[in-house]
């Protein structure tokens, strides 16, 4: 300590409290400080990583305290700052010893009057926000198991099939929040994913005992559980009666295979806590009533438009089956074991939707019960009702053969492996290849998220699915265009200028990982390499393509068209960025140095080097930290002629992490610019600040729907047109782009950022939990408690969460 010259330091931290942590450390060593921003984060948790510093600054004093429940775990008053305003940085409020899972806790802050200024002039003000205090990342678990009293109408379970089908069911057993519940919705076409038919909609349940009845619901459901082997488990206590329970199982499962599911009702043993169950070899009465439909799962059953009459009429029955043929080419068979089937029609009507209510998408539906099965349930005589929606010209359902045992995990399961057993799941079938669904419940395959998700394929390791859709991809390109969105056989839509350069990601990481990668590149792609298809794609950006893509030759950066990138909202375009996107130009760059590297050619280095000299000209911001979001323009615009956007969005990242900047000063500011945007699990689309490049938005009839110097919205709700399009890439989190903070992260910082980037990849084991169990959503709100939203399960969330804490693991 002798050396240590204590009023520098006591300057220094007078002067620049940033500096005054950076000062014992070298510019790229990662600095474990949390900026709180008042008046600003309380609408957003922030994730404090175990062992890091909050720092808080305001133009007015102010005293700030941290609470766990009732108890203050740190009080401190701001001190006054050289150049005006005041300051506080809080000791670590979580270390990495003790850091085993996520906590939330209150902040709260008091801004006080400035004494120069006449009293009421600015009033005091009492502040509170919410903290996500991250546990260490190694330590993170996923618990694919929810006691009842967690149980919430958002948690869900899904099931999947190579083909498409799903299963997405309620935790709560028999419970129905949206048109896309189904216990079974099919893929009926067996080449290629196509919009589901939904069948079998829901089970409702009853035991009977003594003549008393009591329903299977959540008031005597004891717990679920999920499964990535396709098995959903709900387990009850029932009530019996004479203070006795009965234990029952519900364990459905979905073929992988076929448009078939199960349910095996049985009586497991009693828990050694229960003293006072119903013998399990006692039998008692179970019945089992479907709810049928036939619709696309975009759509919905109204009984007064037809079902009415025609459903009762496509019903036909035998002693344990019954038969529902609507009489479109395809049918609903149901079987059970030990059951017998007894034909007793009703509706179930006005079902509540109230996800679609809140989307502005119709609150209801109906619901159409053929009958019930019943039969004796005890120990040793399970029932299992077996279900298949298939073709009329598809053999009857077989005789029910005694299923698998369902495999359940025992306890929770470390992050990295539940990421890599959720992978699988979005896999299915497109003729003779694979193919990846995007997201459950309505996404099919499109060429965008599918080849963003075989990056973290790849890093699975899955390298024979990753060629088969590599080459799928491949063979698919026309003109230097890959499908946009693919419905079935249609891949028309091919307004896209980001997915045929997420190709060359793919290879890039293939050649890297796989064993004798760089062979792919002669991989037969419709008579053409694999290689030259890169090629094709390489000159007709460059030359220029027909929807409007094409190369500015003097600095060599891509011009989109309007709504090309992911940010692709429209009609009304809400985030057109037509001109020069920042991750478009930062795929062009990686794409111009592997043909560089793997051709040798001149023409692809020049390119490469030209781009990447334009975007440290034309991007970087002089004035604030990151990258200007795109350089908006028409047609023909020259780059160097583009208005930038000076919009805070996370695509800068990929300037980082695909290396397009190699400037460690510039990567830095890049995620000193991201940080405010990070929630947990997700990263928010738009900063909640005001720009100086309006982004005015119209609904179709010409009517404003947000204030363009500060277009974020936070809540991504109501109907579509006015509320969700405008908010969805201006405000909402998505989860697929917070890993790239992670990486660049690591890229910037080394193993010493590594804790860090961990922690924060860590938060995904909470969100995995409190939705779709053991899957990650499409997105959140923008605002606190950062709602889940959009698809329950998306692809390209669990891939690249997946790639990235795969990386970092690897890397320490």
């Amino acid at each position: 300590m002798a050396d240590v010259n204590v009023d520098q330091l006591a300057e220094l931290l007078w002067d620049d409290p940033r500096a005054f942590v950076r000062q014992a450390l070298s510019d790229n060593h990662y600095q474990a400080v949390i900026e709180w921003h008042p008046e600003h984060d309380e609408r957003r948790l922030v994730t404090v990583p175990p062992a890091h510093l909050l720092y808080v600054h305001h133009d007015r004093p102010f005293r700030i305290s941290a609470w766990r429940g009732n108890s203050c775990i740190q009080r401190k008053s701001a001190l006054a700052l050289k150049r005006g305003g005041f300051f506080v940085l809080l000791q670590p409020l979580n270390t990495t010893r003790e850091a085993r899972q996520d906590e939330i806790i209150d902040l709260k802050l008091e801004l006080f009057c400035l004494r120069d200024r006449p009293k009421g002039t600015v009033p005091c003000q009492n502040l509170h926000a919410q903290l996500l205090l991250a546990a260490n990342g190694d330590r993170q678990r996923v618990d694919l198991r929810l006691p009842a009293e967690a149980i919430t109408p958002e948690h869900t379970g899904l099931c999947s099939s190579e083909l498409g089908a799903y299963t997405l069911a309620r935790a709560a057993w028999g419970s129905i929040a949206s048109q896309y519940d189904a216990l079974l919705a099919a893929n009926l076409d067996p080449k290629v994913p196509v919009d589901r038919v939904i069948m079998l909609s829901r089970c409702r349940a009853w035991i009977i005992c003594r003549d008393f009845s009591q329903e299977l619901t959540l008031n005597c459901q004891t717990l679920f559980r999920a499964s990535y082997d396709n098995s959903l488990h709900w387990q009850f206590a029932v009530p019996s009666g004479m203070g006795q329970t009965i234990w029952v199982d519900a364990v459905l499962t979905l073929n992988r295979h076929d448009n078939v599911v199960s349910i095996r009702f049985s009586r497991p043993p009693a828990p050694d806590e229960d003293d006072n169950s119903l013998d399990p070899t006692q039998a008692v009465t179970l019945v089992v009533r479907p709810d049928i439909e036939d619709r696309s799962n975009h759509h919905r059953t109204k009984a007064y438009t037809g079902p009415e009459q025609r459903f009762p009429a496509a019903i036909k029955a035998t002693q344990r089956h019954f038969t529902f043929d609507p009489g479109y080419g395809h049918r609903l068979q149901a079987l059970a074991d030990l059951a017998n089937f007894h034909t007793e029609p009703e509706w179930s009507y006005s079902v509540p939707y109230p996800i679609e209510k809140e989307r502005g998408l119709g609150n209801s539906g109906d619901l159409f019960s053929p009958g019930y099965f019943s039969g004796e349930l005890s120990m040793a005589t399970p029932i299992t009702l077996h279900f298949r929606i298939s073709t009329t010209e598809s053999p009857a359902l077989p005789p029910p053969t005694p299923a698998a045992t369902a495999t359940f995990p025992e306890r929770p399961l470390p992050l990295l492996e539940a990421l890599r057993r959720s992978i699988p799941h979005f896999m299915t079938r497109r003729d003779d290849g694979h193919t990846v669904i995007a997201g459950y419940p309505w996404f099919l395959d499109w060429g965008r998220d599918t080849l963003i998700c075989l990056r973290g394929i790849i890093a699975a390791d899955m390298f024979q699915e990753s060629r088969s859709i590599i080459q799928q991809f491949a063979l698919f390109e026309q003109e230097g265009t890959i499908p946009n969105m693919i419905r079935g056989n249609d891949h028309s839509n091919r307004d896209t200028s980001d997915a045929p350069l997420w190709l060359f990601a793919a290879v890039r990481d293939y050649i890297d990982r796989a064993p004798e990668g760089r062979d792919i590149l002669n991989l037969d792609c419709g008579g053409r390499s694999l290689l030259a298809v890169m090629e094709s794609i390489a000159q007709n950006y460059w030359r220029g393509i027909a929807n409007g893509i094409h190369a500015d030759r003097q600095s060599a950066l891509i011009f989109s068209p309007s709504h090309f990138t992911w940010m692709d909202t429209n009609y009304p375009a809400c985030t057109p960025r037509m001109g020069y996107p920042i991750e478009i130009q930062a795929l062009w760059i990686n794409a111009m140095d592997l043909l560089a590297s793997l051709t040798g050619k001149s023409t692809y280095s020049q390119r490469r080097d030209l781009a990447r000299e334009s975007v440290m000209t034309l991007f970087v911001k002089k004035d604030a930290a990151g990258l200007y979001d795109c350089l908006n323009a028409s047609s023909g615009t020259r780059a160097c002629d583009a208005q930038a956007d000076d919009a805070c969005r996370p695509n800068q990242l990929f300037a980082t992490t695909l290396g397009a900047i190699s400037d460690g000063a510039i990567n830095r500011s890049i995620i000193d610019a991201c940080q405010p945007l990070m929630l947990p699990a997700a990263i928010r689309s738009l900063d909640d600040a005001f720009v100086r490049c309006p982004l005015p938005l119209y609904a179709p009839d010409g009517s404003p729907l947000n204030d363009p110097k500060r277009p974020y919205q936070g809540h991504y709700r109501g109907p579509e047109d006015s509320h969700r399009k405008p908010a969805y890439h201006n405000g909402t989190g998505g989860a697929w782009v917070m890993p790239s903070f992670c990486e660049a992260l690591v890229l910037c910082y080394g193993k010493n950022a590594a804790p860090a980037a961990k922690a924060w990849l860590g938060t995904a084991a909470r969100t995995m939990t409190r939705g779709c169990v053991g899957f990650l959503p499409e997105i959140c709100d923008g605002d606190a408690p950062h709602t889940l939203r959009g698809c329950v399960a998306q692809a390209w969330s669990s891939t690249e969460f997946f790639r990235v804490l795969k990386m970092v693991t690897e890397l320490t």
